[in-house]
């Protein structure tokens, strides 16, 4: 909880007050670069700390962050004039323009964010969803992988078949992938056993959506058709406000009896994402032996690969009970120059090629081992 926090210094804090590092003047740094120059709303310029005697010593002396609105980022990058841009200030008109673009496709690079994953939660004290394989039905006639190629696209999501992200600490989606996997013949052999066959005398539901974008809307639509082509069932989608929507969850006993909704880390550790499903806590599902193994794992000091696999357990109880059913992880693709290297853009055993948790924190963006490479001198570049 502490690795990514930032340090303040007791003496510039006494003397300016908690804004000192808001100003090059006195501003303090304990980290790879110094804050050299901050004009609000243009521009904030990063220089290399000639003291800094850690780890990530930088082979690059000047980071110049530009205050252009997110909508013009983009433009900037493709006219020369900026050599990176944070995924999240991407358009989908500006990843449409990436996707169908060879050059600037081998310029995205995509990565996990904030390990978040999106997926279908029920009400699981009360009919129909208190029956489990009503749950198990719903579980398999979710096409992750139909829905990424043709509505999140593959640079914005990978399937999801648990809660935690591949790369996040005890993710085990590979082991957990058959429990929720799509297959329609199962789902309706399920249906049939609680008691609805092709979906006979099951009430029509309503997916609750919290204010999310036309993507999500379109990916929650796609599943409402699936289960009424599947399983006979009508599902009416539903946007709402994001207070109505978050009012409702949080209601005991919970006003939602079927949604849609995400949730990104807090901090690196397998406690926080899972601490989501303990009893009494976001949702009304409540398991008395997942909430025992994930409190003794938290707790658990020995053998770190011991503490992994405690988790692990937790996590496919999870799956296997289907409070839940994972629909994607979403991924964020940042575009880099071409003649930006470094072994922080190099595939890691998941697969990603970008700066990424648990490699950096939000003020050292370019450490370690990046450099500007030769190639920078035929590249059409108008700043420093």
């Amino acid at each position: 909880m502490m690795l990514y926090s930032n340090p303040l210094q007791a003496r510039a804090l006494a003397e300016h007050g908690g804004l000192y590092n808001s100003d090059p003047a006195t501003s303090v740094s304990s980290g790879p670069f110094i804050l050299k120059e901050w004009r609000k709303g243009d521009r904030l310029i990063y220089e290399a700390n000639p003291k800094y005697r850690g780890t990530n010593k930088p082979y690059i002396q000047k980071i110049i962050n530009i205050g252009a609105s997110p909508a013009t980022m983009f433009a900037s990058y493709q006219a020369g004039e900026a050599d990176f841009v944070n995924g999240a200030y991407l358009s989908p008109a500006d990843n449409e323009i990436i996707a169908n673009d060879p050059q600037l496709k081998l310029e995205s690079h995509p990565h996990q964010g904030d390990f978040r994953t999106d997926y279908l939660f029920f009400d699981t004290k009360n009919p129909p969803f208190d029956d489990l394989k009503v749950r198990q039905a719903f579980s398999h006639v979710v096409d992750r992988d139909g829905l990424i190629q043709s509505i999140i696209k593959p640079s914005q999501g990978i399937p999801a078949y648990s809660f935690l992200m591949p790369g996040f600490p005890a993710a085990n989606s590979d082991g957990l992938k058959e429990i929720q996997r799509y297959d329609p013949t199962v789902a309706k052999q399920l249906l049939a056993e609680a008691g609805y066959p092709e979906g006979q005398g099951f009430p029509k539901v309503t997916l609750w959506l919290r204010n999310e974008p036309p993507v999500r809307q379109a990916v929650a639509q796609a599943i409402a058709a699936s289960i009424k082509q599947n399983l006979g069932i009508e599902v009416e989608v539903s946007n709402k406000e994001f207070k109505t929507f978050t009012d409702a969850l949080n209601a005991k006993p919970t006003q939602i009896q079927f949604g849609m909704v995400s949730y990104g880390f807090d901090f690196l550790d397998p406690y926080n994402m899972m601490s989501v499903w303990l009893s009494g806590g976001r949702h009304n599902w409540e398991n008395a032996e997942f909430d025992a193994m994930v409190k003794e794992a938290a707790a658990f000091t020995g053998a770190t690969d011991e503490r992994v696999a405690m988790f692990q357990d937790a996590e496919r109880l999870l799956v296997e009970d289907v409070p839940a059913v994972f629909i994607y992880h979403r991924t964020v693709s940042d575009v880099y120059k071409p003649y930006l290297k470094g072994t922080e853009l190099e595939p890691d055993r998941n697969g990603f090629a970008a700066i990424h948790w648990p490699g950096y924190t939000n003020g050292s963006m370019v450490v370690g081992s990046m450099y500007i490479s030769q190639d920078v001198a035929n590249a059409n570049r108008t700043i420093p």
